[in-house]
């Protein structure tokens, strides 16, 4: 679930992605702040029912498993002590019910807040405690706060921060040296979880530039379909004719199946999925013949120079002989090449639909 984008928003209401385009390169310990008191978290994840009576613990669980150090770091008894904290963090209603204007926003209810001390089988502050203290009802919100930053800093928190960021950005097929995730988790922690200075040092690191890890990770169903479609072209093609294909492929946009997200990595390409991935190259290199024809016209010498054309236009690593041999043969296929109007009609396009469907062309 998600606020409306503002575009769409009669009372302005910042969207969640807005949310995180904001704070995405402050302060991590911030970003986290936000997103504990973000309406479409709160609902998503029930703590509009976290009162002090019944403390509802997906919230806790979900920041300690998903969103900081992991599962193996935390017991049950964590969870249940993180649910007390955020008891009272909860939605208010502004505006009139029914109308254009009206949203939910966060709001701490004291009165639903749990003020007894919670502890945990972690450090929550600089000296070794591990209790969060109890509190007045109006200063109950604290709390919160207190583990919000106790996770954002934990030293294992900074670790798997590294390691997420090597599998977006360097490699999903190779794991990173032990000596990349201290580095990056040292900068983290020196920073004071500072993302922006986090990312410079991955993008300038040498893994991050080595050429050995191009091509390294594999491309989500929007990534494949918005990559295509700007290689190829899109000429007479809505992108709601994407949706469906999309949909087949294993990706709904703004619908991931729960709060962890899309299963990432090779789990993208099931048979079905990988199908819907040829299907939809076919489909738009059909769609773009003529525009495809016409680029190609150039390039209509032999079969070599109409490939090499095509792999010039599409984002791919090296092909390997044998694919380009198979394509050297379709081309060839049905007469002798002459580079006449109708073999570059009916061959550029299938030259591209079977470079796009192809395995080279899965990865980013």
């Amino acid at each position: 679930m998600m606020a409306a984008k503002p575009s769409e928003d009669t009372a302005r209401v910042r969207g969640q992605i807005e949310m995180f385009r904001q704070f995405g390169l402050g302060k991590f310990s911030d970003l986290l702040v936000e997103v504990a008191k973000d309406p479409a978290m709160i609902v998503w994840l029930d703590g509009n029912t976290n009162v002090k009576a019944r403390p509802q613990e997906n919230f806790g669980r979900e920041l300690m498993e998903l969103f900081t150090f992991g599962v193996e770091h935390y017991t049950e008894a964590d969870v249940y002590a993180a649910a007390r904290v955020f008891t009272g963090w909860n939605l208010a209603l502004l505006g009139t019910r029914n109308t254009p204007s009206a949203y939910y926003a966060f709001n701490y209810n004291a009165a639903q807040h749990d003020i007894a001390a919670k502890t945990f089988s972690f450090s929550i502050y600089s000296d070794g405690s591990k209790t969060v203290p109890a509190r007045a009802a109006s200063a109950g919100m604290q709390d919160g706060l207190d583990l919000i930053a106790a996770l954002a800093r934990h030293p294992e928190t900074a670790r798997r921060m590294a390691r997420r960021l090597w599998t977006w950005f360097v490699s999903e097929v190779e794991a990173p040296a032990a000596s990349w995730v201290e580095q990056i988790a040292g900068v983290y922690l020196s920073s004071g979880t500072d993302m922006h200075q986090v990312m410079r040092a991955v993008l300038t690191s040498a893994e991050f530039r080595d050429p050995r890890h191009h091509y390294q990770r594999y491309a989500w169903p929007v990534e494949f379909v918005v990559r295509v479609l700007k290689e190829e072209g899109h000429v007479g093609f809505s992108a709601n004719d994407a949706l469906t294909p999309m949909l087949n492929m294993g990706q709904q946009l703004f619908e991931p199946p729960d709060v962890n997200g899309w299963a990432l990595g090779p789990s993208w390409f099931s048979t079905g999925g990988m199908l819907a991935r040829m299907n939809f190259a076919s489909v738009l290199a059909t769609n773009q013949r003529f525009e495809l024809r016409n680029s190609a016209r150039p390039f209509n010498q032999t079969p070599q120079t109409l490939i090499d054309h095509a792999i010039s236009r599409l984002t791919l690593p090296d092909v390997p002989a044998p694919v380009y041999k198979a394509l050297e043969d379709y081309v060839r296929a049905g007469g002798t090449w002459t580079g006449s109007e109708t073999q570059l009609l009916n061959k550029a396009g299938g030259v591209f639909h079977l470079l796009a469907g192809s395995g080279e062309y899965q990865f980013v």
